[in-house]
């Protein structure tokens, strides 16, 4: 493996998560002092501040996937590439939780990093994600990569190692495997 790129092959992992414990239903969003940011909070007390970005801050807007509960597009903000993900039927409750757990599962390696939210229309919230250019369906598909055992070994355990670090760690189910 030497001279090859060391970069996590497994940050592909869905980040359809569930969580344990009970969150109080006080979790809420709230603007913060400063323009570019939005608090979580949970009982009046602030959970951590996220940022929010512009929507005309993401240029060529693609839609990259649809589920069954979001779409997601690819946008550019000055050199980098994201993923936003937009809810189909957006409850304000659904969103503020999944922004609370992708806040808690911020940064693990093997695991799609969240950036912040934006608002593509006037009204609801989507989550600036980490832009992974292919699925995981995609990438074990591809018979254009060589999938050697030494890497089909190192994906297994990248896997395993998120999932257990969701489920001991953090008292996270996954609930899209």
């Amino acid at each position: 493996m030497k001279g090859q790129n060391k970069r996590p092959i497994s940050k592909y992992v869905h980040p359809n998560l569930l969580i344990k414990r009970p969150i109080s239903k006080y979790l809420r969003l709230k603007k913060s002092d400063t323009k570019n940011t939005l608090k979580i909070l949970l009982d009046d007390e602030t959970l951590r501040t996220i940022h929010r970005y512009e929507p005309q801050d993401f240029k060529n807007l693609t839609k990259i996937a649809s589920g069954a509960s979001a779409l997601v597009y690819s946008g550019r903000k000055n050199a980098s590439n994201f993923a936003i993900k937009k809810f189909k039927n957006p409850k304000e409750e659904a969103i503020i939780k999944e922004i609370h757990l992708m806040g808690i599962v911020n940064p693990h390696p093997n695991i799609i990093t969240f950036y912040g939210v934006t608002k593509l229309d006037e009204t609801n919230y989507s989550l600036v994600l980490e832009y992974a250019d292919k699925t995981l369906r995609d990438y074990l598909r591809d018979d254009t990569i060589p999938f050697k055992w030494e890497s089909q070994l190192r994906f297994a355990r990248e896997i395993a190692n998120a999932i257990s670090w969701l489920h001991d760690d953090k008292e996270i189910i996954h609930g899209d495997l």
